[in-house]
């Protein structure tokens, strides 16, 4: 759900996303008339993102649209627990965009390579599939 009204499919696609600058996310903590919206979400990335007006107020537009859409009765820790779980995804989503968003002093050709590295080490540091063979290979057929 929350990838729908972010507009990705995966997480690596946050990079494209429409994302609030910290101009308007401190904007709307002097002033709240102006707040987010779902359509577009909009959220503002940042290294702890709950503690901002903006994403806390995003969290609570969030979670009244997963009680509506799903027809549920939530407590105050369900919707607590909605909250964090919305805001552990925000950190996950701004790990994700650093990794992966260009740095202006980078060129084309360094950007792919530091990608390409990154993908090389996240492969490197995964279980090897090694035992496919021996395992399908004492099945009896």
């Amino acid at each position: 759900m929350m990838n729908d009204l972010l507009g990705i499919t995966k997480d690596s696609d946050v990079v494209n996303i429409r994302r609030t600058s910290i101009d308007i996310a401190m904007r709307y903590e002097s002033d709240s008339s102006q707040g987010p919206t779902l359509k577009p979400m909009m959220p503002y990335f940042c290294k702890k993102p709950m503690e901002f007006d903006w994403n806390q107020r995003l969290a609570k537009l969030f979670v009244d649209r997963f009680r509506d859409e799903h027809k549920l009765e939530l407590t105050t820790e369900d919707e607590d627990e909605l909250e964090a779980m919305f805001g552990d995804r925000l950190i996950r989503l701004n790990r994700q965009l650093m990794l992966t968003i260009k740095k202006t002093e980078e060129s084309a050709e360094d950007y792919r390579n530091r990608i390409l590295e990154q993908k090389k080490a996240i492969l490197r540091m995964k279980r090897p599939n090694t035992r496919r063979g021996q395992v399908s290979a004492s099945l009896p057929r």
